[in-house]
């Protein structure tokens, strides 16, 4: 760490610092930006097919009662 510190002049305890805080988010590190856009898509989207479920759900009730 010393060594990277004076090569890049900077102060030993910031790189240390700077290695303990991308150990702590390494896992986040990799994913991609727009991981958290996919959930919301994909939330949005069962969201969408649940409610067309009830209307098929609803019309096939209705179309029943027509028809009585």
């Amino acid at each position: 760490m010393s060594e990277l510190a004076q090569k890049y002049q900077l102060h030993p305890n910031q790189t240390t610092t700077w290695k303990k805080e991308f150990l702590s988010k390494a896992s986040s590190v990799f994913e991609s930006p727009d991981h958290s856009r996919e959930k919301q898509l994909e939330t949005e989207k069962e969201a969408i097919f649940k409610e067309l479920g009830e209307v098929q759900c609803e019309y096939n009730w209705l179309k029943k009662k027509l028809n009585l």
